[in-house]
């Protein structure tokens, strides 16, 4: 039919875009239109394939239109065809790939539910396009499976052949350059004679890109003389162009690294050329990433000006526009930033800045975990260069500019930290909407088969429950719907508002790349700025917490005047203009800071603890993202005190819940109550939970939570959880790997990641006897405060007045942490009725 042929069959993913940054897109969103009768689909219609100007100027307008005709069965193959058109025409002629993925992922979910298109329709005209939206977006791992499913489903090899093309190059800019030469050489083996020379001739780009960044320059070099070779034989329009620029791109990589700067340049002149001679009004980002290169190829004054050039084109696509959710726009950002660095600092930093916001908006898009730590380390490095550039320019700046500074240094600090945490919070508002049925089924599914997974005995039935969960998995991607909404993004000004009207001291720390530190602070008015240039000082902190806090209190026990010795220097360089008063101070680690107590540091020959209350957080951003509401709760015990081989019996565990059971009001769940049904139904009661049962820590495995069923840490992101305190009172669970700008994989970060504001946990090994102790005093004085921030710092002063000298080593106390925001919590006591009745 006619709304068939007008996509196009043939869809690469073209070379030139530029996926290694994340995208993004601002906007408000608006409500639905109600249609008013089926005549006006048809002017709706002939706008989406005869006028796709006039579309891209009102694309959000009338894709608010076309939903309300989504319920007419008599149009359903029409509508599914212009929901796809629409999305093709805003990625191939506007470059917007988020609001063109979430199209076509409501074409999949559309399609599901009315069984319109075939098996090899999804395949070619949906999953290939999605993948690619995907790549620019740079939610690599997520384009990654929908591309292998689309060529799961696809019967046709010259859609196969397009669809591991694509494939190849979402994992080059994954920079997983072997699997994407393996991918697309399996592709020039399965070519007949009857195949598309140019399909060919894609392959040979992507090889020749993967083997220029995987560093064998002969191989590159071939592969692209052959793709342009191919390319010059051939007739170009449209995509295959584009491809042909995108070899000339790579020509001019190659030229510049033989020293052929001259030549370089022309190549790269060419392909501006032909993209402005082919695409006068359209593909500005395709014309804008070749802008960039050619101005990182270009001197002086010429550089800077494509590089305004790259900025001018990607803002005609985005009129009125701030950022641009797009590497491509970053990069000229930077680019800019890095002209400036020698003669203009100041406008340096303001680009560098501009940089960074650009690309926590951009990132913000991302739901696959491992897009998002390989994201984080591209943009670790920009902050690196800003914050040296900053306290460079501090060392000499007029009291006033100090301030300035030190405020963009803490500013630039938090962005760039907890970006995956922040974003899983916002997709977790999401899961928790009690409208979305067709999520909560796919979810439940998910913690189920999670469940089942950690009872199986062989690896075929543990791959085959696997894959089932990245099935489902796929599918829960599509029911959120995450790219059509659009989240609040931070605001420096409002950032600021927000810390500044209390006392409380924020305390960032940045971990750079050469294990120095950047230290930025603020309490009251007063924000400062410090630099730790001694490289050995990560050293030392580890060093500190792998000899004072692991599994036995010994070393601090056979010498604590080293111990003091050590605390007071670490402290010195952390937090020197630390006040000697009482307050809460809020502190946003990164790198091997992570898991430092910083409560157990000494001032003056005192802990840190005897004075000021502690909380930690994986970035001061998260402060305006939870925002609680003060909450009178109930408390659910989730326990378990026997256990089998090769964890040990938890004998403390029976005393403690009988204690908190005989003080508050209370629902108990002991090991026969814990299947994942009921825990399911307990963490969306909205009351506070205490939980005391083992945890496991192995380095093959997420960390696990281990009640009757075992939940992990990939688990419990499939939970919905809406309990205003967790208190896991159990060992090691603020443990894990240490995640590049995200803090600790810990069971404690899962739980902040679904939006619980308070969460308390422990670094390392506990005391049963004194965990015990504080864990009733904690909550003894919660009911006095109702803040648990100030009741577990009360309660370790508590401690430490009435402790012996042996029992004030901060092994035995420091362990547990409070990670989250200021919170107003009740915990109700037992009445007179529940005494008597229970």
């Amino acid at each position: 039919m006619r709304f068939r042929s007008l996509i196009f069959i043939f869809f690469g993913l073209l070379l030139f875009l530029s996926c290694q940054g994340p995208g993004n897109s601002e906007g408000d969103n608006q409500d639905t239109h109600p249609p008013l009768d089926l005549s006006e689909w048809d002017s709706l219609q002939n706008i989406i394939y005869d006028d796709p100007q006039y579309f891209l100027d009102h694309a959000q307008e009338i894709i608010n239109d076309t939903e309300g005709y989504s319920s007419f069965t008599e149009i359903s193959e029409e509508y599914i065809w212009a929901k796809i058109n629409m999305a093709y025409t805003l990625l191939t002629t506007d470059g917007q790939a988020r609001l063109a993925a979430a199209l076509y992922e409501e074409a999949i979910s559309y399609n599901q539910k009315h069984d319109i298109l075939s098996k090899q329709e999804v395949a070619t005209y949906i999953y290939k396009p999605l993948g690619n939206c995907y790549t620019i977006l740079a939610d690599y791992e997520k384009a990654q499976k929908f591309i292998l499913y689309g060529i799961e489903n696809s019967s046709d090899e010259s859609t196969k052949i397009s669809l591991r093309n694509n494939l190849g190059i979402s994992l080059v800019y994954n920079d997983k350059y072997k699997e994407a030469i393996r991918t697309v050489k399996k592709n020039l083996n399965a070519a007949s004679s009857t195949s598309n020379p140019l399909d060919e001739a894609l392959s040979f780009n992507i090889l020749s890109d993967a083997y220029y960044k995987d560093g064998h320059i002969d191989s590159a070099s071939l592969y692209n003389r052959k793709a342009v070779s191919l390319f010059s034989d051939n007739t170009l329009r449209g995509d295959t162009l584009v491809w042909y620029c995108s070899s000339l791109e790579m020509q001019a990589h190659l030229r510049h690294q033989e020293g052929k700067t001259k030549e370089a340049t022309q190549s790269a002149k060419e392909a501006l050329r032909l993209l402005e001679m082919e695409f006068p009004d359209s593909r500005n980002r395709e014309k804008a990433k070749v802008s960039n290169m050619l101005a990182s190829l270009s001197p002086g004054n010429a550089s800077l000006e494509l590089y305004r050039k790259s900025i001018e084109l990607l803002l005609k696509q985005n009129p009125g526009a701030t950022y641009i959710p797009d590497y491509t726009f970053t990069t000229a950002l930077l680019g800019i930033a890095r002209y400036y660095e020698d003669a203009q600092i100041d406008s340096s930093i303001n680009y560098y800045s501009a940089a960074i916001e650009n690309d926590f908006r951009t990132q913000q898009l991302i739901t696959s975990k491992a897009s998002h730590q390989y994201n984080n380390h591209w943009n670790k490095e920009i902050v690196d260069k800003a914050l040296q550039l900053i306290t460079s320019r501090h060392a000499q700046a007029s009291k006033k500019e100090k301030t300035e500074l030190a405020k963009s240094a803490l500013w630039l600090t938090e962005l760039s930290k907890g970006r995956q945490l922040i974003n899983e919070i916002n997709r977790s508002k999401v899961w928790m909407d009690d409208e979305n049925k067709e999520l909560a089924g796919t979810l439940k599914e998910i913690q189920q088969l999670h469940g089942e997974i950690t009872q199986t005995n062989t690896d075929q039935e543990r791959r085959e429950i696997t894959k089932s969960i990245e099935q489902a998995f796929l599918q829960a991607n599509l029911q959120e719907g995450y790219l059509k909404r659009i989240f609040e993004t931070p605001e420096k000004d409002i950032f600021f508002e927000n810390l500044q009207g209390n006392e409380y001291l924020y305390l960032s720390i940045f971990e750079h790349l050469d294990s120095t530190y950047t230290i930025s602070s603020l309490q009251g008015d007063q924000v400062s700025l410090s630099r730790i240039g001694e490289k050995q000082f990560l050293k030392k902190v580890e060093d500190f917490k792998s000899t004072y806090f692991t599994s036995s209190p010994k070393a601090y026990n056979n010498n604590p005047a080293a111990y003091r010795k050590q605390a007071e220097y670490l402290l010195a360089h952390l937090a020197p203009q630390l006040k000697d008063k009482h307050f809460t101070a809020f502190v946003s680690p990164d790198g091997a800071i992570n898991g430092l107590p910083f409560d157990a540091l000494i001032k003056g020959g005192h802990f840190l603890a005897e004075k000021i209350d502690f909380a930690y957080i994986n970035s001061f951003i998260v402060l305006d993202i939870l925002r609680p509401t003060p909450r009178t709760s109930s408390l659910a015990i989730l326990y378990k005190e026997k256990y089998e081989a090769p964890f040990m019996d938890l004998p403390f565990v029976k005393e403690e819940v009988m204690q908190l059971g005989k003080q508050y009001s209370n629902i108990k769940y002991g090991p026969d109550k814990q299947n994942i049904e009921n825990i399911s139904e307990l963490f969306t009661k909205g009351t506070a939970i205490h939980i005391a049962a083992h945890t496991s820590i192995d380095p093959d495995k997420p960390p696990t939570l281990e009640l009757s069923e075992s939940i992990s840490t990939d688990a419990l992101q499939y939970y919905s959880i809406s309990s205003p305190l967790i208190f896991l009172a159990s060992c090691n669970t603020s443990s894990g790997e240490i995640l590049s700008s995200e803090g600790i994989a810990s069971l404690n970060r899962s739980f902040l990641s679904k939006g619980v504001p308070s969460v308390i946990s422990t670094y390392w090994y506990a005391n049963d006897q004194v965990m015990q102790a504080l864990t009733a005093g904690f909550y003894k004085k919660l009911s006095e405060s109702r803040n648990p921030i100030s009741a577990l710092a009360s309660n370790k002063r508590d401690y430490l007045k009435n402790a012996s000298a042996m029992m004030r080593n901060p092994w035995y106390w420091a362990n547990i942490n409070y990670h989250g925001v200021e919170n107003s919590i009740l915990v109700k006591e037992k009445t007179f009725l529940e005494f008597m009745f229970q």
